[in-house]
């Protein structure tokens, strides 16, 4: 790449990184050179990248929903992936994914600009992916069941996921134990928790086959957990 290329690159980056904020950036951005562009305000001890090993990538199409800034998407694909996309619904993060990935150089990466709602009719690829994605403001929103379903959907044979297992409800949940029994059963709302990786396996658990690959954190259910699903057979 022409100095002047990667200079122009690398402005702009910068200004999407401003733009969209540190809120808005869950993990930590470099460029090609190492250096580091931006913070995140995802969970360093959360365990993730010793979690990811590249036997689960190889050879493997892979998608990577709700990428952010594609840490995880150039992961699986620098740990084996055959092909991955990053999809994200703000398009100011996708461009700042597609120059980082000019500026590494990496082929088999693509990303997508997209509500993850219009994926369903995309053919399934081995992998299913949403890291950092799945929290309170998912949960509250109501949107939890329509990100599994379309994740379910466009995964053939895995599905991987970072979770916290358990919420407290007056804690995270403004409207309380009443407004999460509206949206969800209540063999996943007790008293004071929402038991977010109960609800997970009781969605999952006749098609799927659910495993914790990491025990990040002294409190298993207050510390995020990476939760890898296998279709059964």
């Amino acid at each position: 790449m022409e100095p002047k290329t990667e200079q122009k690159h690398l402005e702009e980056l910068a200004t999407i990184l401003s733009e969209v904020g540190a809120a808005g950036i869950w993990r930590p951005v470099y460029d090609h050179r190492g250096r580091r562009l931006a913070g995140g305000v995802g969970d360093p001890a959360d365990g993730l990248a010793n979690s990811l090993p590249g036997a689960l990538f190889k050879g493997k199409r892979v998608v990577d929903i709700g990428c952010n800034f594609g840490t995880f998407t150039f992961a699986a694909a620098k740990k084996g992936a055959l092909q991955v996309l990053g999809v994200d619904i703000d398009r100011r993060i996708i461009r700042g994914c597609q120059i980082l990935k000019s500026l590494f150089r990496v082929e088999n990466v693509d990303f997508l600009a997209a509500d993850l709602r219009s994926l369903g009719g995309r053919p399934p690829f081995d992998l299913g992916m949403m890291i950092d994605f799945i929290g309170k403001e998912v949960i509250r929103s109501g949107f939890l069941p329509a990100c599994l379903d379309v994740i379910e959907a466009l995964s053939r044979r895995q599905m991987l996921f970072s979770v916290r297992p358990v919420y407290s409800i007056a804690k995270h949940f403004s409207g309380g134990r009443k407004k999460l029994l509206e949206l969800y059963a209540p063999d996943t709302v007790g008293p004071r928790q929402f038991f977010l990786l109960d609800h997970l396996e009781n969605r999952f658990q006749n098609r799927w086959q659910m495993r914790v690959i990491s025990a990040a954190g002294e409190d298993f259910n207050a510390s995020k957990q990476t939760i890898l699903f296998e279709r059964r057979l």
